[in-house]
């Protein structure tokens, strides 16, 4: 029997142990758990049912990132990304690939999250702090198609997936909720593993991002 439990973009415990397991998974992990908000996270994955469950401690985001922009670096060397991964075979990463559509972005970094919030659709948002080293913002996003910016992350994620040569070192992630919820993941997978749906995607997508094709 089922408990009712509700939820879209970002479904209750109960709903997202039903959901996994009705697209054939048997476990999941958060990958990004606040270390200081450690109690909480476990208290909800111990409530997801069906499926197995853990969490990764997240120790930092985007800094790397963010020192080759802030030095100035060869921009070749960011672009993002696989040729790096492909070379090293002890390296594993996460797309956190978007889709289409509504979702809710949840980030620790609380202040990116109130730059974000006048882009909220709807226009709703939170911000919340956790002790003193750690907050969370919550901002309702609709990624589009017509968007120039979104084309460009929704082709992006596509081109990591397609571009590193070990599939076992990609985890195939929507960064749910922020990308996309969860539950896009059967459209994903076709995404990548058929290239004539790819192609067609590729033509709804803002003129300007419309000539790649991957």
């Amino acid at each position: 029997m089922r408990l009712p439990s509700c939820g879209t973009c970002t479904p209750g415990t109960l709903a997202a142990g039903y959901r996994y397991t009705e697209m054939g998974y048997t476990a999941a992990f958060e990958p990004a758990m606040i270390a200081s908000n450690a109690r909480h996270a476990h208290l909800e994955i111990g409530n997801t049912p069906i499926i197995d469950h853990g969490a990764y401690v997240m120790m930092g985001n985007d800094k790397l990132f963010l020192q080759m922009l802030a030095g100035q670096e060869d921009f070749q060397r960011i672009r993002a990304i696989a040729e790096a991964v492909n070379v090293r075979p002890n390296v594993t990463i996460d797309v956190g690939k978007i889709m289409f559509g509504q979702t809710v972005t949840a980030s620790g970094d609380t202040m990116i999250q109130f730059k974000n919030a006048p882009l909220a659709r709807p226009r709703k948002w939170t911000l919340g702090d956790i002790e003193y080293d750690a907050g969370c913002g919550i901002v309702p996003f609709r990624y589009s198609e017509e968007s120039y910016v979104n084309a460009l992350q929704w082709i992006i994620g596509l081109e990591i997936f397609l571009l590193v040569d070990d599939p076992w070192r990609v985890s195939m992630t929507t960064d749910h909720p922020n990308g996309a919820p969860f539950t896009s993941y059967p459209h994903l997978i076709r995404l990548l593993m058929d290239k004539s749906f790819r192609d067609e995607q590729l033509d709804k997508l803002h003129a300007d991002a419309n000539h790649a094709r991957l």
